[in-house]
């Protein structure tokens, strides 16, 4: 147990974690201190809904890129660069997979990315994402910035 500034006590894990709060109730297990922190990381953000996802924003006009060439030699060498110990994406198509496998792969992903250059359109898989919050051993609660604690009820 530690001493919170305010007098009470507050349990904290041994990375020095605040058991989260939702309503008057504390969480000490891991797995619902990432659901809970997992839930806030993602309410800060916004969901794109069939009417607002292609919607324009207003603003400056800037002068069109220059024609882009994606040759097979440049993508091979992205590939080749890939670091086997990162997670795979949304695709689940692991890292080390596509590196090892970079020159069978190659035709096909020079065509996918020159296709969606020539058509201004990304493939809807390349608009996904997995995030994932990650606590770091060092940052304690109290380093967070203070909208993330109040939202939390921490």
């Amino acid at each position: 147990m530690t001493r919170s500034h305010s007098g009470g006590s507050q349990r904290q894990d041994n990375q020095g974690v605040s058991a989260p709060r939702r309503g008057p109730q504390l969480y000490f297990d891991a797995l619902t201190k990432v659901k809970l922190l997992g839930e806030q990381f993602s309410s800060v953000f916004t969901k794109d809904t069939p009417d607002t996802a292609d919607i324009k924003l207003q603003g400056p006009q800037y002068t069109p890129l220059e024609k882009l060439v994606v040759t097979e030699v440049g993508v091979r060498k992205l590939l080749m660069n890939f670091n086997p110990g990162k997670a795979s994406g949304p695709d689940e198509i692991p890292t080390r997979l596509l590196k090892t496998l970079a020159d069978e792969v190659l035709p096909v992903v020079v065509r996918l990315i020159r296709q969606s250059l020539s058509t201004s359109q990304l493939p809807k898989a390349w608009k996904e994402a997995w995030i994932t919050p990650v606590f770091k051993c060092a940052m304690r609660l109290s380093q967070l910035p203070s909208h993330f604690a109040d939202q939390c009820g921490m």
